[in-house]
């Protein structure tokens, strides 16, 4: 019998396929300004409202609308971006469409600068469209790159992780929903339970979960790491999924008693991470630290005060606004912020090089390590550092100076940081 093989059916309007690898270069480029961008806005907007959260007042619409600038316009920006150019070569699948990529990073960008201003004008208007606008962006990458792991036999880890950082970032946008339909007069929420799993959900069930998903494969790479243990790899995700979970529901009117086993849970799960982490960095083969890794490790450090100052809010009686800011700041910006600063200073100069390097008279294309700056890079870590002591000591003894001293410093860190992003343009391009 003679095998008659079946014309397949295409769409009449096909979405264009994207290349398997790179992404173009400019939707990479588009979420990265946006990140260093929305950094320096935010550590502006740090200084602007130090001495109102020396005070202990972390409702106010102007310390909403920096805290977002943060979470949305670096921590939730840089892993979308990130996941664009790492994700379909981890699982060896490519983006479904650039068309809907484009679609997602429009949405992402502008419904981050919708929500921002909406918070710092008080525009529940605005809170609600940002928020559409965040959900589409979600729903993109999900259709377009996440779900790739389904199709893939190479997802493995990394996959899971950064899935269920996907899904724990969608509750948190849920929570955020029904706590915009309070401020629109809908119904009525446990507003300061709903920022606790808000918070908890957006730093660690999306940010250090995909942070554990990603930097398993990408840390090891940078640092030229082997040998390190991978039963922790197994631990992390169950005990921080259950533990957001327990706590979320503890937080939000079922009681002390799963608040403090899902706390108990997330601290087990961070700790069993900073094991891994430190495993990572002990059995490196470069022993030399560059500038944007020792970013990192500081970044690293931080994670692990941050989960002492969460035991010292459980033990202490009662409610301690200013311990539960500098708790958000040094897990927020001390780790999260500071982690991706650092990372991107090890990203820029390669994919900068790939891109935009402009070869002149036959000359070979720049070392990439030597278009960051290690000195400028230091100094920055130094003034970074030193600054998110001083802001958590002025906030903690309720000096408004002291702690705008300490984000000016966090301040001009970030600037330097800018600065060599644009001097690695500069460079390449000529």
């Amino acid at each position: 019998m003679t095998a008659v093989s079946a014309k397949p059916i295409t769409p009449s309007r096909p979405l264009p396929q994207a290349a398997a690898s790179p992404p173009p270069f400019r939707l990479l480029a588009a979420h990265f300004v946006t990140v260093v961008a929305s950094a320096v806005a935010g550590s502006v907007g740090l200084v602007v409202v130090a001495p109102r959260l020396a005070r202990g007042d972390f409702l106010a619409p102007s310390v909403l609308a920096t805290v977002h600038l943060f979470t949305l316009g670096v921590l939730v920006t840089a892993i979308f971006g990130v996941l664009h150019q790492f994700y379909p070569m981890a699982i060896a699948v490519p983006m479904r469409s650039v068309r809907v990529a484009w679609i997602g990073a429009a949405s992402l960008i502008t419904g981050m600068l919708t929500v921002v201003i909406g918070f710092g004008t008080w525009t529940p208007a605005l809170l609600a469209i940002g928020w559409t606008l965040l959900s589409v962006a979600m729903g993109a990458l999900a259709w377009n790159i996440l779900s790739g792991r389904r199709r893939s036999p190479h997802a493995g880890a990394v996959g899971l992780y950064v899935s269920a950082g996907h899904a724990a970032l969608g509750i948190a946008i849920l929570l955020a929903g029904a706590r915009i339909g309070e401020v629109l007069g809908l119904w009525t929420v446990s507003r300061l339970g709903i920022i606790a799993a808000h918070y908890h959900l957006a730093a660690l069930g999306f940010g250090l979960l995909t942070v554990v998903g990603v930097g398993s494969r990408m840390v090891p790479m940078f640092l030229v790491s082997h040998g390190a243990p991978t039963w922790p790899i197994k631990w992390i995700g169950p005990l921080i999924g259950a533990g957001l979970l327990l706590f979320g529901t503890g937080v939000l009117g079922a009681g002390a008693v799963l608040t403090w086993t899902g706390a108990s849970f997330m601290a087990a799960g961070v700790v069993a991470h900073l094991m891994l982490v430190r495993a990572y960095f002990g059995k490196r083969l470069r022993r030399h630290l560059d500038g944007a890794l020792a970013h990192a490790r500081m970044a690293f450090i931080n994670l692990a005060i941050a989960v002492g100052l969460g035991a010292m809010l459980l033990v202490l009686p009662g409610f301690q606004p200013r311990l539960w800011i500098v708790y958000v700041v040094t897990g927020l910006v001390g780790f999260l912020v500071l982690l991706i600063l650092g990372m991107l200073q090890k990203l820029m100069p390669h994919i900068g090089r790939l891109h935009l390097y402009r070869p002149v008279s036959g000359s070979p294309p720049p070392d990439a390590n030597a278009l960051l700056h290690q000195g400028a890079s230091r100094v920055s870590l130094v003034m970074a550092q030193l600054g998110l002591v001083t802001f958590a000591a002025g906030v903690l003894a309720g000096d408004g100076a002291v702690a705008r001293i300490g984000a000016l410093a966090w301040l001009a860190a970030v600037m330097i940081i800018a600065g060599q992003f644009g001097r690695i343009v500069r460079t390449l391009r000529g």
